[in-house]
């Protein structure tokens, strides 16, 4: 689903409010996420899921196409993990 689908679906099921409106509500939202995301924090939405950042330390790993030894830094990365419901949603809509 993109961010348009989204917007149209809110609306859809909102008739009271207007796109505008709906799209300064998404990117508060969205701004919150990444301003909590930037600082360390984790985000916790029940029922939904968790977000969390997480570290991948430094190593060394070899390019396979030539051998040689390469350095990759250390990153982060977005670690997302489903809530109890969501879960179930999936899991029994796939049956």
């Amino acid at each position: 689903m993109t961010r348009s689908e989204l917007v149209r679906n809110i609306l859809k099921s909102n008739g009271h409010l207007r796109i505008d409106e709906i799209e300064a509500a998404l990117d508060c939202f969205f701004k919150a996420f990444q301003d909590a995301l930037s600082r360390g924090e984790r985000v916790e939405l029940r029922d939904f899921g968790v977000l969390s950042i997480r570290k991948r330390s430094a190593r060394q790993a070899r390019n396979p196409r030539t051998g040689q030894i390469v350095y990759i830094p250390e990153k982060k990365y977005l670690h997302f993990k489903m809530g109890k419901y969501l879960r179930q949603m999936i899991n029994h809509s796939s049956s």
